[in-house]
């Protein structure tokens, strides 16, 4: 594709607090923020639409898949 700038990165395992001190300023949790975690289900449907998305074939279709915001 014309125009396409490939970009490459290299893996590293961070902590997130670690994640969290990167930005300038650093991003702060506030305390009052209410947890979330993810059950298995919650897991398994999103692999199963990443899944289904990698695996679609012959459709015109754009090779971005959307997350939007993620919280480590």
């Amino acid at each position: 594709m014309a125009g396409v700038v490939k970009q490459s990165y290299t893996p590293e395992k961070r902590s997130v607090g670690n994640l969290l001190s990167m930005t300038n300023p650093a991003i702060i949790v506030p305390d009052w923020q209410r947890n979330y975690s993810w059950r298995t289900e919650h897991v398994e449907t999103l692999w199963n639409d990443i899944v289904r998305f990698s695996d679609r074939s012959g459709e015109t279709l754009s090779d971005e898949y959307f997350l939007a915001q993620w919280c480590l």
